[in-house]
């Protein structure tokens, strides 16, 4: 009888209860619902970030990478509007902070921006406050 080729094994799909072992959860926050979606915010690389996600994908553990990674972003990305790229990062940070993340929240609250372009700022002024104080003292 001649040889016959064999087709390649291929992996069983995975079942659902193992799909659902190794999915990644991520911890979030429900700062609202509206209807068939929440707005959740989570904290990825020390920073605040808000999303919109289907209600359904949130649950006790929080949401999986998967949905997170569907969901669409809440907030204005505040980084993109500098020259800079490190300053504003920090700035969009602070502004996060003091819970502006809309052009509406920016313009209702001025002193809460001017407060976070001045913390973006803190390093800078502690580094002039050592410079300064090396070179009195030698």
């Amino acid at each position: 009888m001649a040889d016959q080729e064999q087709a390649p094994e291929t992996a069983p799909e995975p079942t659902a209860e193992q799909r659902r072992r190794r999915t990644r959860w991520v911890p979030v926050q429900v700062i609202r619902r509206s209807g068939q979606a929440v707005l959740a915010q989570i904290i990825k690389d020390g920073s605040l970030r808000r999303f919109y996600i289907p209600a359904s994908e949130v649950s006790a553990k929080g949401v999986s990478e998967e949905a997170l990674e569907r969901s669409t972003p809440y907030g204005i990305a505040w980084a993109e509007f500098f020259d800079d790229e490190e300053f504003g990062q920090r700035v969009e940070r602070e502004l996060r902070r003091v819970n502006i993340w809309t052009l509406d929240d920016l313009a209702l609250n001025t002193t809460g921006a001017a407060t976070a372009f001045l913390r973006s700022e803190r390093d800078n002024v502690y580094r002039l406050i050592r410079r300064v104080k090396e070179t009195i003292n030698g």
